[in-house]
């Protein structure tokens, strides 16, 4: 009946000229023993099946054999839209990348994980201070920066992020400053009297803005007032700068009595401090004398120094310890084996010390005429 030469036959059968029994639908021409089957989801070949790969079993209007890859999935086929699923919703050759959840933390990069190799990020995860967009809402908060680049975010306690010595952990400077961020400056860091110098930058007194290192510690007032001016530890004359050169003049070879003349002097001096002792001819002339430094203690003398050189000689030294000390200018005896003449006449000796030792200089009652 469909002119493709095979009829539908029974026991009535009349087959007409050139016609042949076995069509198994002969109202479709394409359908006869023989025809190739085609993706139709008919016997086309009439061998009493449909291929498996024709089903539609799904029945979303495509077939395996039209690249359904899966026929028991209705959403799944070469006509779907993809969806953010891990699954091959349109059979295009596999879930595409973005579908991919590499980290199984539940959150493909399609659903705007922003880190598919990081379990701990993804949307809706809490956010950490470390720097990191945890919660992949296309940011890092402004807690978690470290602008200045010390290790510490903001989040993390860091006090001052725009200055890299400033954060937890830090070394506390002498600066009035939190540099550990702890939550407040040191005592020792105040500046009480603002005179630019803290307790801990060696303000002996944070009351009164006139005692500080800063300040020099000179003149009659500040070496007269009983104050540590420039807190050194010194005071009055006991400081530096309280120091002065003292000197006493006389006459050495004056004496009548036809012995050898020796005038002494004595002072009060403080271990290690620094005495420097000149004698020098007030007047013309030349010549050699004794300049000597002996200690003046009750037990036996074991501090010793003499210059025996021609005018102008001099003794610096150290002194080893606290206590009175003695100096004397000493005429040459005649017949002295040393060249040159022995000094006679006017001398003027002077006395530089470190703390107060000069002004202790006093002549005994060996010295006459004493200026």
């Amino acid at each position: 009946g469909d002119g493709d030469g095979y009829a539908l036959c029974d026991a009535t059968c009349i087959l007409e000229s050139g016609d042949q029994c076995g069509d198994c639908d002969d109202g479709a021409a394409g359908a006869h023993p023989g025809a190739n089957e085609v993706c139709n989801g008919i016997d086309d070949d009439c061998v009493g099946g449909i291929p498996a790969n024709e089903a539609d079993g799904d029945a979303d209007g495509f077939r395996i054999c039209q690249n359904d890859c899966n026929d028991g999935d209705a959403d799944v086929n070469p006509g779907a839209t993809e969806q953010c699923n891990g699954v091959d919703d349109d059979c295009v050759n596999g879930a595409p990348g973005s579908e991919a959840d590499a980290d199984s933390d539940g959150f493909r990069v399609c659903e705007n994980d922003c880190n598919d190799n990081n379990g701990s990020i993804h949307p809706g995860a809490t956010e950490q201070c470390n720097g990191v967009d945890d919660d992949c809402t296309g940011g890092v908060p402004a807690s978690e920066a470290d602008s200045d680049g010390d290790g510490a975010r903001v989040c993390a306690g860091d006090c001052n992020d725009g200055d890299a010595a400033i954060h937890p952990g830090a070394v506390e400077r002498c600066n009035g400053l939190d540099d550990d961020c702890t939550g407040g400056v040191p005592a020792n860091e105040a500046d009480g009297d603002e005179d630019g110098v803290r307790l801990c930058g060696n303000d002996c007194d944070d009351a009164d803005p006139d005692v500080n290192p800063l300040v020099s510690e000179s003149g009659e007032a500040a070496c007269g007032d009983s104050i540590d001016n420039d807190c050194d530890g010194n005071t009055d004359l006991g400081d530096l700068g309280c120091a002065v050169l003292v000197t006493s003049c006389a006459t050495l070879g004056d004496q009548t009595t036809g012995t050898i003349d020796e005038d002494v002097f004595t002072l009060v001096g403080h271990q290690n401090e620094t005495v420097t002792i000149a004698l020098s001819a007030s007047a013309a002339g030349s010549g050699r004398a004794d300049l000597v430094l002996i200690d003046a203690m009750e037990d036996a003398v074991d501090f010793f120094r003499i210059d025996r050189t021609t005018l102008p000689n001099q003794i610096s030294v150290t002194l080893p310890a606290n206590g009175p000390y003695r100096i004397a200018v000493r005429e040459h005896p005649a017949g002295l084996l040393l060249p040159g003449s022995p000094f006679r006449g006017a001398y003027c000796l002077s006395v530089d010390a470190s703390a107060g030792a000069a002004q202790t200089l006093v002549p005994t009652s060996s010295v006459e005429g004493v200026d």
